[in-house]
């Protein structure tokens, strides 16, 4: 980030970063405080978007993430982490897995929840999803949360990592 963006993202005031892992039929979210600690975690599920359609899904997720942005908001967290995802198929699943994997749509999901950063002021920062659930596995009796939270707290400590060296860049130019 260079110029107006950087010191767009330096000038956000808030108590850290809020974090989601997107899953099939859920939303999990943490908020780190700047310091690295977690400050809260939660789960968003509907299992309606296993079996809606297409335009129904949309509304659904967008309801979701929606409501994700208000919880961070009344929390006092305004910047935003979330996953840079792909989905790749695979022929030989079951038939539930196989469902689970048509309905996500990860790239409307990354619009959607673009879309409603840009509409509420809210800057993102992508993060690569890599091992957040193997590194969350070793968090999850450490902290008492769910596979899914812990990943979301794994994202948003990655997304401070790189909030910080964009400070250090622009400071040491």
């Amino acid at each position: 980030l260079k110029g107006e963006a950087f010191k767009f993202y330096v000038k956000i005031k808030g108590k850290g970063i809020a974090a989601e892992d997107f899953n099939s039929n859920s939303i999990a979210y943490a908020m780190v405080k700047w310091n690295g600690e977690v400050a809260k975690t939660g789960w968003i599920k509907d299992d309606r978007l296993w079996f809606a359609v297409k335009n129904k899904r949309e509304w659904i997720r967008g309801n979701m993430i929606k409501e994700v942005f208000k919880l961070a908001e009344s929390a006092g967290f305004f910047l935003h982490a979330r996953e840079e995802l792909e989905m790749k198929f695979r022929r030989k699943r079951g038939r539930e897995a196989n469902r689970k994997a048509y309905s996500f749509s990860s790239r409307k999901l990354i619009t959607l929840h673009d879309v409603r950063a840009a509409k509420e002021f809210k800057a993102v920062i992508p993060v690569n999803p890599a091992y957040t659930s193997e590194e969350g596995k070793k968090l999850v009796k450490e902290l008492g949360v769910n596979v899914h939270m812990s990943s979301a707290i794994i994202i948003a400590k990655r997304a401070l990592e790189e909030f910080h060296s964009w400070i250090r860049d622009e400071w040491v130019k």
